[in-house]
């Protein structure tokens, strides 16, 4: 079921993957307010996801996923201390998932201390060989010494 309903937000059959949602989770409230906050995040009513991972939360769902995309919706508000707590604490669930580094690190730009922004990348260099991440490296050493 969780496939599905990610392969329809995948394909923006946004109604389609909240119906079956609706239908087949409303009684699982941890998977029914998680697969309905991604929802509402494909639809960019990022409030609403907010509440709706939030009430994920409250009913027991403690995945990395689900506050990495409760972090991708605070950013998207710019709350960013609050999108900030949600990828650290996605990174404490599971250190492998890089994108919680390029958002911190992005979150650090924005926020002008590229200090910590370049400390975050390093340690995801140190975590993963991806080119991206290299790539974006030598972006901050090139902000940090001028």
């Amino acid at each position: 079921m969780d496939e599905i309903i990610t392969n329809l937000i995948k394909d923006n059959k946004i109604l389609e993957a909240k119906m079956i949602a609706i239908k087949n989770l409303f009684f699982n409230k941890k998977k029914y307010y998680y697969y309905l906050g991604l929802c509402l995040i494909a639809e960019k009513n990022y409030d609403a996801a907010i509440r709706f991972f939030n009430n994920a939360i409250k009913h027991g769902l403690n995945h990395y996923l689900l506050y990495y995309n409760l972090g991708t919706a605070y950013l998207e508000k710019n709350q960013n201390q609050e999108a900030k707590n949600c990828f650290y604490k996605s990174i404490e669930l599971n250190s492998q998932h890089y994108n919680n580094y390029l958002n911190l690190a992005y979150i650090y730009l924005m926020e002008n201390n590229v200090k910590s922004a370049y400390r975050t990348i390093k340690t995801a260099i140190s975590l993963f060989e991806e080119p991206k991440i290299l790539q974006i490296e030598k972006k901050i050493l090139k902000a940090l010494n001028s």
